[in-house]
C-alpha cells in the first residue's frame, strides 16, 4: 500500500472547517517562535515572529492558522516547513481579512498550502509549495524583488505516488486513466480465441524484435461520460485521447528493446518475463529503463515485479539545479494467476489491479538494480520445442495521460478540474502593485499574476506550462520578456501497455521430463515528451506602450489596451477571438516584428471611428482576413489572409521588401552587334518573397492616397478566386528595375483611377483565368493611342501575363468611357495564346504593348483593334541596344529591330538582318543625335570669385556612360578625361563646369556608351 499525503484538498473545505477554530481568551501583543517547534502552537497574537524552525505536519488536512494576527515576520534565521502548509491572514471572529504587514526574510515551504493575504507583502527568501500545492499572495503592495517562488517537486521527495490496494486506488497528481481492460483470451467477456505465438514480423501479435506488436485486445474507455469498448493493439496508430482507434499494425514504430528475466520456480517449472519498451528517442534529456524486482532483500527466487522508468532532466530556474522528473509503470502480473480491475476513488475510471503508475520513485526501483538476466532471442517466446504455438492468455490493457502535477485530462475529469485556475501546482500573485524585478517563479502547472500596477518585471523569469496574466503598468513601457518561454520541461504525454500471462510446456532434451514455463510479456508504448509548449490561458495587458518580446500563445481570452503595441516575439490569439476594437483597445501605433497568428479576422482601425495612425508590419501576420484602416501603412513583411480578403484603406501605403527569389529570370532581349543577332526568351516565375508580401485567399483591396511598392509580392486568391483592386488617388509608384513587383491574381484585377503621379514599369502582373470561366479586368489608364506618351504617368505596366484555361474568357473593360492598358511586355500563356478566341474587349478599352511572347505582327490589330503594338517604345522589357559603326550604342524596340518583314530605313534589308536597322551606320537613327552632332555647347564662365571656366552641355541618353574628354591642340592625339559618369533612367541634358588653365587652346569631346541589355 502507498499513500500520498500531498493530495490537495479543496479551498471550500478549508473555509468551511475554519469556523471550528476558536479565539483564545485574550490576544497577546506578540508571539515569538524560536528553536525547533514540531507541535502546532496556539497563536493568538497581534504580531507573530518566527526566528527558529517551525516544522508542522498536521493530519487534519488544514493549513496552520493563527488568530488576530496583523503583523508577521519570518526572520533571516527562520525556517518554516511542513504539511499540508500555512495560511497567513487576519482571522478574527470567523471573518478573514488581510494582515497589515507580512515579511519573509528566511524560507517558507508548505507541501500543499502557502496562502498569504496582507496589505503589504515583502519576501526576500524562498517561498515553496509541493508539485500539487498552491502559493497564493494576495496583497495591496507586494515586493518580490530578486525572490524565488516554487510550486514544484522538492528535492529528495519520495513515495508521493497515490494510493493503491487490490480493489481501489487513486492516481498521483497529473495521471489520468484513458482506457483499461482485463480478462481472458484478450476479451473482456472471456469469449476470445487462443492467442497465436509465431505469426512473425508485421503480423498481430508479434513477439519478436525489432517490431513487437501486442494482440488485439478489448478495453473500455469513457466517451462523453459513457463507457464504450474498443479493440486495441500496442503500439498503435492514432495514439490520441478519446478516439476510436484504427485497427491495424503500426509500421512506423519507434526503436524497441527487450529486457528479459528468467528464473526457476521448481525442479520442473520456470518463469520467463519479457518487457518490450521503446528506447529510441531524439530528445537526449529523455530516457527509458527497466528493472525486475523480486523482493526487498534482493532474493532471486520466484517471479519478479517489472518496473519501467521514464525520466527527463530539467533545470530549475529558482534553485538553479538540475532535477529529474519520473514516471513509473509497475506491473505485478507475474506474481499471480488472475487480473481484475480496480476502481478509482475519485472518478468512474478503472485500472488493472496488477498495474500501478507512480510519479515518485517506488521502493521496487530503489531496492533493486536488476535490469534482466538473459539476452532476448526471437525464439524465446515461440519455439518448435514448445508444446503449443496457440495458448490461452490472461491479459491486462491500460493507457494513461501524464500531465504536469494536478493537470487532468478534460474528457475524463469534471469541467472545473480542466480549468487551469483550479489546477494544483499553482502560483498566484494578486495585487494592486507588485515589484517582480529579477523575480524567478516556477509553477508545476499554472502561474496567475494580476496587478493594477506592475512596478517592474526587469529580468524576471518564469517557468510554468500555463499562465494567466492581467497586468497593468503605469510606467512608460510594459514589456513582456522572459515571462513566457516557448517550452518548459515537464514530462507529459501518454503511456499504454498490454500484459499477457500464459503457460506452455517444453520437453527437456535427453529426458522424458516436461517443464512448465510460465510466461509474462509486457509491451509498452509511450509518446512522452520532456518539452511542453507554454500556453497563456488568459491575457490582459494595460499600458501606454506594450512590448511583447516573448512568443505568446493565448488559449482562452485576450485584451490588449495601449496607445502603442509592438510585437517583437510572437502572438497567437485564441481560436474563437478576432482582433477587434473590443479586445485591442486604444491602439494608435502598431508594429509587428515577429509572428502573429489569428484564426479569425483582424479588424485593425476599420471597426472604430479613428484609424490606426501607423500600421507597420515587418514580420509575419496571419489571419482569416485583414481589414486595415491606417493613416500610414508600411509593410515590408508578410501579411496573409488564409480564409478571406485583405482590405487596406490608408493615406500613405508602402509595400517595400527585400528582393524576391525566383526560379527563372530570362528576358526577351534581342541584341544586334555587327549584324550578329542574339535572342533570349523572357519569363519570370516567383517562388518566394522575403518581404512586402500580401497573400489573400480572396481579394486584395488597396485604397490609398499614395502607394509605393518595391520588391512586393501580391497573391490574390487561393482556394477561392481573388481580385486585386487598386484605388489610389495621388501617387502610385514602384521601386524601379532593381526592385521588381510581382502581383498574381486569380479573379482579375481592377485599377479604378489614374493617380496624379504613377509609374508601374517595374511591376509584373499575372492574371490566371481558370478553365470554363469568364474573368473581368478593369483598367483606368487614358487611351492616347499607340504612342510613347501612353507609357508616361498613365498606369503603364512593366509586364502583363495572361494565363487561361480551356474555354475561358479574359474580359477587359475600361473604368470610364475611353481607357487603355499600356504594357511594356505582354505574355500570353496556354489558351490565352489563342488571342482571337480567348479575349472579350468592351468598346472602351485597348491594350497597347511594346513587345510580346507571340509575334507582334499577328497580335497587332487583332480583336477588332483592341490589341495594338507600340513599335516606338523601348522599355525595360521591350528594348535592346545596337552598337553602330560610329561607336555609339542606340536603344530600340526589340520587336521592331528583330522584324523580318519591316525595313525601317528603306535600304532593302529587313531590320532583323540590318546591322543598322534604323537610320544609317554613320549618322545613327534620324531621331537620335550621332557622335558629330550631340548638341554639345561650350560657354565661358567669368566672375570675380571664380577663375575662367568652360561650361560644356550636351544631350545624354538614359542609362548612358558619359565621358567628357579634352586635348590641347588640333594635332594632339592624347585625349584626357575631364570626368565620366552614368546618367539616370531617362534622357536629359547635362552640364559640366571645367576650370580653364593657361592652355592657349582646349578642345572638348563627349563619348557616350550604352551597356547592352
Amino acid at each position: 500500500m502507498r499513500f500520498n499525503f500531498m493530495r490537495p484538498f479543496s479551498l471550500s473545505a478549508i473555509i468551511g472547517l475554519a469556523g471550528a477554530l476558536s479565539l483564545s481568551a485574550g490576544t497577546a501583543p506578540i508571539f515569538i517562535s524560536s528553536g525547533v517547534v514540531t507541535a502546532p502552537p496556539q497563536v493568538d497574537a497581534t504580531a507573530f515572529v518566527n526566528e527558529g524552525i517551525l516544522n508542522l505536519n498536521l493530519f487534519s488536512g488544514l493549513p496552520f492558522q493563527t488568530l488576530n494576527t496583523l503583523y508577521f515576520t519570518n526572520t533571516s534565521a527562520g525556517i518554516i516547513l511542513g504539511s499540508p502548509g500555512y495560511r497567513f491572514d487576519f482571522f478574527t471572529n470567523d471573518v478573514r481579512l488581510k494582515m497589515r504587514n507580512w515579511v519573509n526574510q528566511g524560507s517558507i515551504e508548505g507541501d500543499t498550502w502557502l496562502l498569504v493575504a496582507s496589505t503589504n507583502i515583502t519576501s526576500t527568501g524562498p517561498l515553496n509549495a509541493g508539485p500539487a500545492g498552491l502559493i497564493r499572495l494576495d496583497g495591496n503592495n507586494i515586493n518580490l524583488k530578486r525572490d524565488g517562488l516554487r510550486s514544484a517537486v522538492q528535492a529528495n521527495t519520495f513515495f508521493g505516488g497515490g494510493f493503491f490496494n487490490p480493489s481501489n486506488y487513486f492516481n498521483p497528481s497529473g495521471v489520468t486513466d484513458i482506457y483499461w481492460g482485463a480478462g481472458a483470451s484478450n476479451h473482456l467477456d472471456n469469449m476470445g480465441t487462443l492467442m497465436p505465438l509465431n505469426l512473425g514480423n508485421f503480423n498481430v501479435p508479434n513477439f519478436n524484435l525489432p517490431n513487437p506488436q501486442s494482440p488485439f485486445h478489448q478495453v473500455e474507455q469513457l466517451f462523453f461520460g459513457l463507457s464504450i469498448t474498443n479493440l486495441i493493439s500496442i503500439p498503435r496508430f492514432n495514439f490520441l485521447i478519446g478516439t476510436n482507434f484504427i485497427f491495424g499494425t503500426n509500421f512506423s514504430q519507434p526503436s524497441y528493446s527487450a529486457f528479459v528475466y528468467t528464473n526457476t520456480l521448481s525442479a520442473t517449472s520456470s518463469i520467463v518475463q519479457v518487457v518490450f519498451v521503446p528506447t529510441g528517442n531524439l530528445d537526449t534529456n529523455f530516457s527509458t529503463q527497466v528493472r525486475f524486482f523480486t523482493n526487498i532483500f534482493g532474493s532471486s527466487l520466484g517471479p519478479a515485479t517489472a518496473v519501467v522508468q521514464f525520466s527527463a532532466t530539467d533545470f530549475d530556474i529558482v534553485t538553479e539545479t538540475f532535477n529529474t522528473n519520473f514516471v513509473y509503470l509497475i506491473d505485478r502480473s507475474a506474481l499471480g494467476t488472475n487480473i481484475a480491475l480496480a476502481n478509482n476513488f475519485f472518478s468512474n475510471t478503472r485500472r488493472p489491479d496488477t498495474y500501478e503508475v507512480a510519479r515518485d520513485t517506488p521502493f521496487e526501483w530503489l531496492f533493486n538494480t536488476n535490469g534482466g538476466n538473459t539476452a532476448f532471442v526471437n525464439t524465446l517466446i515461440s519455439n518448435p520445442s514448445y508444446f503449443s504455438n496457440t495458448v490461452p492468455v490472461i491479459y491486462a490493457g491500460y493507457a494513461a495521460q501524464i500531465n504536469p502535477a494536478g493537470r487532468a485530462t478534460a474528457n475524463v475529469t469534471p469541467p472545473e478540474l480542466s480549468d487551469p485556475t483550479n489546477f494544483p501546482g499553482r502560483v498566484e500573485i494578486l495585487s494592486d502593485a507588485v515589484n517582480l524585478d529579477r523575480t524567478r517563479i516556477r509553477a508545476e502547472s499554472t502561474l496567475i499574476i494580476k496587478t493594477k500596477n506592475l512596478l517592474s518585471n526587469h529580468l524576471a523569469q518564469v517557468d510554468a506550462p500555463v499562465c494567466n496574466f492581467d497586468l497593468t503598468s503605469l510606467q512608460p513601457e510594459l514589456p513582456i520578456a522572459n515571462m513566457v518561454p516557448l517550452n518548459v520541461r515537464r514530462l507529459t504525454g501518454q503511456i499504454a501497455a498490454w500484459t499477457g500471462i500464459w503457460d506452455n510446456f517444453q520437453t527437456v532434451p535427453g529426458s522424458t521430463n516436461v517443464n512448465l514455463i510460465h510466461f509474462q510479456v509486457l509491451i509498452v508504448q509511450n509518446d512522452l515528451q520532456s518539452l511542453t509548449p507554454v500556453i497563456v490561458n488568459e491575457l490582459a495587458l494595460h499600458g501606454t506602450n506594450i512590448l511583447i518580446y516573448d512568443s505568446l500563445t493565448v488559449n482562452k481570452s485576450i485584451l490588449l489596451d495601449g496607445k502603442s503595441l509592438n510585437v517583437i516575439g510572437g502572438l497567437t490569439f485564441p481560436s474563437g477571438a478576432t482582433w477587434a476594437a473590443t479586445n485591442v483597445l486604444n491602439v494608435i501605433n502598431f508594429t509587428n516584428l515577429g509572428v502573429i497568428n489569428v484564426i479569425q479576422a483582424e479588424f485593425q482601425g476599420s471597426d472604430r471611428p479613428a484609424p490606426y495612425a501607423n500600421y507597420v508590419n515587418r514580420g509575419t501576420n496571419t489571419a482569416a482576413a485583414h481589414f486595415i484602416r491606417a493613416n500610414n501603412f508600411d509593410n515590408s513583411g508578410c501579411l496573409v489572409a488564409n480564409a478571406g480578403v485583405i482590405s487596406l484603406v490608408a493615406n500613405t501605403a508602402s509595400l517595400s521588401g527585400a528582393p524576391q527569389v525566383t526560379v527563372t529570370n530570362f528576358f526577351t532581349n534581342i541584341v544586334v552587334t555587327s549584324g550578329v543577332v542574339t535572342s533570349n526568351i523572357f519569363t519570370n516565375v516567383v517562388i518566394n518573397s522575403f518581404g512586402a508580401k500580401l497573400q489573400a485567399n480572396s481579394d486584395v483591396q488597396i485604397s490609398a492616397n499614395s502607394l509605393v511598392a518595391s520588391n512586393s509580392l501580391i497573391l490574390a486568391g487561393g482556394a477561392s478566386p481573388g481580385t486585386l483592386i487598386l484605388l489610389v488617388t495621388n501617387s502610385l509608384t514602384d521601386g524601379g528595375q532593381g526592385a521588381i513587383n510581382n502581383w498574381f491574381v486569380t479573379a482579375g484585377f481592377q485599377a479604378l483611377e489614374v493617380p496624379a503621379t504613377n509609374d508601374l514599369l517595374a511591376t509584373y502582373l499575372r492574371s490566371t483565368v481558370p478553365a470554363n470561366a469568364e474573368i473581368f479586368h478593369i483598367w483606368a489608364g487614358r487611351d492616347l493611342g499607340p504612342v510613347n506618351a501612353g507609357y508616361s504617368n498613365n498606369l503603364a505596366l512593366g509586364k502583363l501575363t495572361l494565363d487561361s484555361g480551356d474555354f475561358s474568357a479574359i474580359h477587359f473593360t475600361g473604368a470610364s468611357q475611353s481607357n487603355a492598358l499600356y504594357v511594356d511586355y505582354l505574355e500570353l500563356l496556354n489558351n490565352a495564346a489563342n488571342y482571337n478566341d480567348a479575349f472579350i474587349f468592351d468598346t472602351n478599352i485597348t491594350i497597347y504593348f511594346a513587345n510580346a511572347n507571340v509575334p507582334v505582327s499577328k497580335l497587332d490589330g487583332s480583336n477588332d483593334g483592341h490589341l495594338r503594338w507600340v513599335p516606338t517604345f523601348a522599355g525595360p522589357l521591350s528594348s535592346t541596344t545596337i552598337l553602330y559603326s560610329n561607336g555609339i550604342y542606340y536603344t530600340f524596340n526589340t520587336a521592331l529591330v528583330q522584324s523580318k518583314d519591316i525595313d525601317s530605313n528603306n535600304n532593302g534589308i529587313p531590320n532583323f538582318y540590318d546591322p543598322c536597322p534604323i537610320g544609317d551606320c554613320t549618322n545613327g537613327p534620324p531621331s537620335m543625335p550621332a557622335a558629330p552632332s550631340i548638341a554639345l555647347t561650350i560657354a565661358m564662365q567669368q566672375s570675380e570669385a571664380l577663375a575662367p571656366r568652360a561650361l560644356i552641355s550636351w544631350n545624354t541618353l538614359a542609362n548612358g556612360n558619359n565621358h567628357l574628354e579634352c586635348k590641347r591642340s588640333l594635332t594632339d592625339t592624347n585625349w584626357v578625361t575631364v570626368t565620366n559618369f552614368y546618367t539616370g533612367p531617362s534622357n536629359t541634358r547635362v552640364s559640366v563646369s571645367d576650370p580653364l588653365s593657361n592652355d592657349p587652346l582646349r578642345i572638348y569631346r563627349v563619348r557616350m556608351e550604352m551597356p547592352p541589355r
